[in-house]
């Protein structure tokens, strides 16, 4: 699904995104001028969920919407009401594949192995013992493994790219594109 894109610093919203229910009542419970709020708030959707967002490096649910709010909504207290929720649980279910997944999965292992290594003190004791609970050794291999894994998530970020590209040249209905279709 790519219904929101950032070309040139601006969000650009695909006109099908306003057939789909969960965008559609966003879109229509906007009485503003310009529909002000609904674009916020779908931009809100679009940087808190989709993968490609600017902020999809913040693992951190409270973090990131806390960042995102700051930077899309007029009202930085803003918190996302039920119809806002619905569309975002929406939004990340019909991108989600099998690979962008294990993907996310990932990412939050890792987020949570650097905040364990972050919040490691060297001078910590065993009470019963006396002796340093964790040892320079122990540390260096945590971090030697975490190089490691970043390589594998690079490798599993590529497939992510390859089956979001894949997802793009098959145009809805299941049509190929057309040779020309995108002007090349």
């Amino acid at each position: 699904m790519n219904l929101f894109q950032e070309k040139d610093y601006k969000l650009v919203i695909d006109p099908i995104a306003y057939t789909l229910k969960p965008f559609k009542i966003i879109w229509d419970r906007d009485k503003t001028k310009g529909k002000k709020k609904a674009t916020q708030e779908l931009a809100y959707i679009y940087y808190m969920c989709d993968y490609k967002s600017d902020f999809s490096d913040i693992f951190d649910p409270g973090e990131k919407h806390r960042a995102v709010a700051k930077q899309c909504m007029a009202d930085e207290g803003f918190e996302p009401d039920e119809v806002v929720k619905n569309a975002m649980e929406f939004y990340e279910s019909r991108q989600q594949t099998l690979t962008m997944r294990l993907y996310k999965t990932a990412k939050i292992g890792i987020s949570k192995i650097e905040a364990f290594i972050n919040n490691i003190n060297l001078e910590d004791k065993d009470r019963k013992t006396g002796k340093p609970i964790y040892n320079v050794n122990q540390i260096n291999s945590v971090i030697k493994e975490l190089v490691n894994t970043s390589d594998t998530l690079e490798k599993l970020e590529k497939r992510v790219r390859a089956d979001l590209e894949q997802q793009d040249y098959t145009a809805r209905g299941n049509k190929e594109k057309s040779p020309f279709e995108d002007g090349i």
